[in-house]
């Protein structure tokens, strides 16, 4: 069984799972009656939705499912998506990142790059007080700042965050590496990390780290009039 096989059969254990149910829905009677748009098709739904009209999109979700369901409307789908908590979405990750994740190796090393990337979510109120505006004085909307950890050798995600968009990628690098289990790993950072807190955090936890850092005025003298490019 490949790993994507492993994440569809792990993810429909759950979907299915009484208790995540009623964990992560809205109200204790959501997804509790005998309907078609249980809270797995609803979801795989969500995940097969693209960026088109729901009422062109509906139909094709039935050429997706590999068993049969009864058709539904497209309000009948917009109001059950609207019954699953967002929470829903961070275990299934969790579950993905934490049981899925094969870890290769490099000359014995564990890899771990972290990067992060501002995103524009829809423009409602909400998302703006959740997470922040960007842009400039002529204009700006919602925003929000992805953290990602992620495994080269294996192509995997090993934790991410989705925060204000205004917030310093450095601060959720540390949160990041403080979750995660990284034992025998060497983080790989951007040009955008570099800072005294960052070596002063990956050195008390003992973590071994490379860089990448730009050749200015700021940069450390050991560095600027070493021998060596790299």
């Amino acid at each position: 069984m490949n790993i994507l096989d492993l994440f569809f059969d792990s993810a429909n254990e759950l979907l299915s799972d009484q208790d995540f149910i009623k964990k992560h829905s809205i109200s204790d009677k959501d997804f509790t009656r005998n309907r078609c748009l249980t809270m797995k098709n609803t979801w795989w739904c969500l995940m097969a939705h693209g960026s088109y009209s729901l009422q062109s999109e509906v139909p094709l979700f039935f050429s997706k499912f590999k068993h049969k369901i009864k058709t539904f409307s497209p309000q009948a789908f917009s109001k059950a998506r609207n019954k699953i908590n967002y929470t829903a979405c961070k275990d299934i990750f969790e579950m993905s990142s934490k049981n899925l994740w094969i870890k290769r190796t490099y000359k014995g090393y564990h890899l771990a790059a972290v990067d992060g990337s501002i995103i524009l979510p829809p423009d409602t109120p909400e998302i703006r007080n959740a997470f922040g505006v960007c842009g400039n004085h002529l204009s700006s909307r919602s925003g929000a700042l992805v953290s990602l950890l992620y495994d080269p050798l294996s192509d995997h995600i090993i934790n991410g965050m989705l925060s204000p968009c205004n917030t310093p990628e450095r601060k959720y690098m540390c949160d990041l590496v403080s979750q995660s289990d990284l034992g025998n790993t060497i983080i790989i950072l951007d040009r955008g990390y570099p800072s005294k807190d960052v070596y002063r955090f990956m050195n008390e936890h003992g973590l071994k780290y490379l860089i990448r850092i730009a050749n200015g005025s700021s940069t450390p003298r050991y560095i600027r009039e070493a021998l060596f490019p790299d």
